[in-house]
């Protein structure tokens, strides 16, 4: 009771206050000072203050309580006011008619030339009025949603009989006449509609665009502020001059701030392709008018994406996994591997997925995040800097990813193929048994892996990476 009590519509006291001050100042007899002439007039005046008074009471106590109160679902504003206005039109024609002798409804249609310069003078307000009156009857649109008419959109704040206020995601306020709302084409979006976003990109011609669509899938499926339902799409638009186009559709959460919130996600989504393409060694290519006679060189890109061999050796030597081995293998295996680059909030690996890499983070900062059974969100359990390995389960063990690892800020990572492992066991079968021993020990000291219970379930770490990598060396 007590929040209903503070959503209620103020109550219309001070017509009726002054109301009762005319009647006391006009209770007979009538002041001496007032002259005779001018008490028609007065007796008018009260009985018109009361007339309101009573008239906008009435409208307060049947049509904004219950309304503020949600106990009944009230028409549009607009028929409330013509209502007011025509009741209190037709008082003053009737209460100065018997108190003046003053017949105002002959006077108004008296003069027709005068009508018609009326008429003409409010041609463009009476054009905005009736617009606003369709409006609010039939209404297109609510307070609160998003609309996009003619040059302008933003959110809609205000609409009146005359006006349609709208809010830009810069907080300018546009001023539209109704008439124009209701003669253009307009587009709208609910409070709770999916925001919509929607852009075109072109990638390299040499970039098969099997792989540029599952890529640019990828980037949708693993963005945070992309919904799942409805689900993200990626097409293939056109061949250009320079690029394969193709057209990217995304949905992410809806807000008040919808023409932001689209340039915000659209601005990600652009800034995680950037880092996905640049992990593959692929650029946006942009119009070239010179014809060369030497054919650009891939080796070129290539260098542009993989750090020096000598950053990722002194990397695999930091890694708890591989710094037992010795200078050989770890020479070979640094040639195998890459250093990649990752945007702020993009996701590394999610929960559940069945990718094979080792990554190692060479300079940046992480979170790790799983998912909570009560609710599905996604909640931080820890965060990983400089030095700290991820994903050696999923390499060694086939295992399903435990986690959800994503950026907070630029980060530069160490990626371990399994593929890169099986390169090494296929020369040195050993290395498998030293690899065990290193996970096992790395397991228990973390307390992430309980041995006893695997050992129980039949499960040998040292059996189940003989029999994957062996599988892969055969199958190579």
């Amino acid at each position: 009771m007590q929040r209903w009590i503070g959503e209620l519509p103020p109550l219309p006291w001070r017509l009726g206050l002054l109301a009762l001050l005319a009647r006391l100042l006009l209770a007979n007899p009538a002041p001496s000072w007032i002259p005779a002439s001018l008490l028609p007039w007065l007796s008018s005046l009260d009985e018109l203050l009361l007339s309101y008074a009573a008239l906008l009471l009435a409208a307060w106590l049947f049509y904004d309580l219950p309304t503020a109160l949600r106990l009944w679902r009230a028409p549009a504003k607009i028929l409330r006011d013509l209502a007011l206005l025509l009741i209190m039109s037709a008082l003053t024609v009737v209460i100065v008619q018997q108190q003046v002798r003053i017949n105002l409804l002959s006077l108004v249609t008296a003069s027709a030339v005068l009508t018609a310069v009326m008429g003409l003078a409010a041609q463009e307000t009476l054009k905005d009025l009736f617009a606003g009156i369709t409006l609010q009857l039939d209404p297109p649109f609510r307070l609160g949603d998003w609309i996009s008419i003619g040059e302008s959109s933003g959110v809609v704040t205000s609409l009146t009989l005359m006006n349609t206020e709208i809010i830009r995601f810069d907080r300018s306020v546009v001023v539209l006449p109704n008439s124009f709302v209701a003669e253009e084409h307009l587009r709208r979006l609910r409070a709770d509609d999916p925001l919509g976003v929607h852009f075109k990109i072109g990638l390299d011609y040499s970039y098969s665009p099997a792989k540029a669509q599952r890529l640019l899938s990828g980037v949708l499926s693993r963005n945070q502020s992309v919904l799942a339902d409805p689900p993200p799409s990626v097409w293939i638009d056109s061949y250009g001059d320079s690029a394969i186009v193709y057209e990217i559709l995304a949905y992410a959460q809806g807000s008040s701030q919808y023409s932001l919130r689209m340039h915000e996600v659209r601005s990600s989504l652009l800034l995680e392709i950037w880092y996905a393409l640049r992990r593959e060694g692929q650029t946006i290519p942009f119009p070239v008018r010179q014809i060369l006679a030497q054919r650009r060189k891939d080796a070129s890109s290539h260098e542009l994406v993989n750090a020096s061999i000598a950053e990722r050796l002194e990397a695999l030597r930091c890694n708890p996994l591989f710094s037992a081995l010795d200078v050989d293998l770890l020479q070979r295996l640094a040639v195998l591997t890459s250093i990649q680059e990752y945007a702020p909030g993009e996701s590394v690996v999610v929960e559940g997925d069945d990718d094979d890499d080792l990554f190692q983070i060479v300079t940046g900062r992480l979170e790790v995040c799983r998912t909570q059974p009560a609710d599905g969100r996604l909640s931080v359990i820890a965060t990983l800097n400089d030095g700290e390995i991820f994903g050696e389960m999923s390499l060694l063990l086939d295992a399903p990813r435990s986690a959800t690892v994503r950026a907070l800020v630029d980060c530069r990572l160490l990626r371990v193929e399994r593929q890169h492992i099986a390169a090494l066991l296929d020369q040195e079968p050993t290395l498998v048994e030293s690899l065990a021993q290193i996970v096992a020990h790395r397991q228990r000291s973390l307390d992430a892996f309980n041995t006893k219970a695997l050992s129980e379930s039949g499960l040998d770490i040292l059996a189940t990476m003989k029999h994957l990598f062996g599988s892969i060396v055969r199958r190579s």
